[in-house]
């Protein structure tokens, strides 16, 4: 989820910049409805930049629209191709290219649908593998426990007697 947020705040925060050079009208709401629809994986910043370009052929006419397609366009290149995946790696710790063949075959297997669930279903099975491979070092570095077998408390420490203390006893030596 962090990686998703990650890569949503890219394409808000450049879609959202260039809508402000061009002096686009609610370009802040316009970022905003970007940073939320990046969540759905490949068409959801695509939606907002449609929807950011619609606005600003009504407000600025056909040139700035035109200029509001090409960020677009440049912006979800940027994040599909390079971003994703490595912000994806990072976080999943998965091979940058692994990533996007999984996007890459979940879009052509499942459509949207595949696009959302390669991902994690790819480091699902990645971490079933590395622990097929070899066990959990966590499990075998676990301490001992046996319902059997209690562990003993402690036994304190033999007071010395009287006479190398030197003197009388005190209250706590009785």
């Amino acid at each position: 989820m962090r990686g998703t947020a990650i890569i949503a705040l890219f394409d808000a925060v450049l879609i959202g910049v260039g809508l402000a050079i061009l002096q686009v009208p609610l370009a802040l709401p316009l970022a905003v409805i970007v940073f939320l629809t990046a969540f759905i994986p490949l068409i959801g910043a695509t939606i907002a930049g449609i929807l950011a370009a619609l606005v600003a052929l009504v407000a600025n006419g056909p040139l700035v629209a035109l200029i509001v397609v090409a960020i677009v366009i440049v912006v979800n290149q940027i994040e599909g191709d390079l971003l994703n995946p490595v912000v994806m790696a990072g976080a999943l710790k998965l091979h940058p290219l692994v990533i996007l063949v999984a996007l890459t075959v979940g879009t052509i297997l499942g459509g949207i649908a595949g696009a959302v669930l390669a991902v994690p279903l790819v480091a699902v099975g990645w971490a079933m593998i590395k622990v097929w491979d070899r066990p959990d070092q966590s499990i075998t570095q676990r301490a001992k426990f046996s319902i059997r077998h209690w562990p003993q408390p402690a036994k304190p420490a033999e007071a010395a007697p009287l006479s190398a203390r030197g003197g009388e006893p005190t209250i706590d030596g009785i």
